[in-house]
């Protein structure tokens, strides 16, 4: 006997997907209150939530009655970098670790091992090295195996 598959779609018009990211999110899933997180940039694609991509944010905008055009871009959970020629990413793990985004500052960092691919600060590994070491000006391959990589 073949098996079919039982479709819940909740009530609310949105797929399981999108009520589950919601409600996993903390927002509630009524039309006014989300066109109110989405008109204050608390939803946007690859920022918040995580899984949240433009093809959900593009289906939660018609649902919802939101113009995507009049969305805020960025939430206030957005840090603004300087335009130094690094990534987002790039910029974020070197305020977590303390280093200024400064070319000086992070060949000193490289050159004392506080820049260790894999090792620390979390999050930094080849791609980032590799990135920071291109913006640095020098190649990749002289500061990864540091036999003596503090602790």
């Amino acid at each position: 006997m073949p098996r079919t598959i039982k479709s819940n779609s909740p009530p609310n018009g949105l797929s399981k997907r999108l009520n589950h990211l919601l409600t996993k999110a903390g927002f509630t899933v009524e039309k006014q209150a989300i066109a109110t997180a989405l008109r204050a940039g608390k939803l946007y694609p690859h920022c918040y939530p995580p899984t949240y991509g433009i093809y959900a944010h593009r289906d939660l905008c018609e649902w919802a009655g939101v113009d995507p055009a009049t969305v805020r871009k960025k939430g206030p959970y957005f840090e603004n970098y300087p335009d130094n020629g690094l990534s987002y990413r790039t910029n974020h793990i070197l305020k977590y670790a303390g280093i200024p985004a400064t070319k000086a500052a992070v060949l000193e960092s490289l050159k004392n091992s506080r820049l260790i691919p894999t090792k620390r600060p979390i999050g930094y590994g080849k791609v980032t090295h590799a990135e920071l070491c291109r913006w640095v000006g020098v190649t990749p391959h002289l500061f990864r195996n540091r036999k003596n990589a503090g602790n």
